[in-house]
């Protein structure tokens, strides 16, 4: 089962998010920013989604902090207001996502990422992969 580290200082979008994640099937845990490092450690998330702004620091700060200690963690931007990935690149955010969002787009944003871990026509990982992408970076096949 996949788990989901929520961090969020706001508790109306912890629960939001953790009846949604745990109605498509993951395993969730919520944290706020003070304890967000200490249960990425203990939790070992696959996910993390992250609110942009928190009282003691914003949410693209701590995806960066949480990429230093575990690289391979797909880390998401969540802010209710528009936000481009673009903007947050430095800040090794995988993706960003607008709430409030629906149950489809959601899922999309989430299952993204388990659906291209390797290429279907070289086999070679796609780990480097910000973002949604046409073609592969190793081979140049149309995914």
């Amino acid at each position: 089962m996949k788990k989901v580290l929520v961090i969020n200082d706001c508790k109306f979008e912890e629960i939001i998010f953790r009846d949604l994640l745990k109605k498509l099937g993951y395993d969730v845990r919520i944290s706020n920013e003070y304890e967000a490092i200490k249960q990425l450690e203990e939790f070992l998330p696959n996910i993390v989604i992250a609110n942009l702004i928190m009282r003691e620091i914003t949410g693209d700060r701590l995806i960066k902090r949480i990429k230093s200690i575990k690289k391979d963690t797909w880390c998401v931007l969540s802010s209710s207001n528009p936000l481009s990935l673009e903007n947050y690149k430095e800040f090794s955010v995988d993706e960003v996502m607008q709430t409030p969002i629906s149950e489809e787009k959601f899922e999309s944003a989430l299952k993204f990422k388990e659906l291209f871990k390797f290429c279907p026509y070289c086999g070679k990982r796609l780990e480097s992969i910000k973002r949604r992408v046409i073609y592969c970076p190793n081979c140049g096949e149309k995914l």
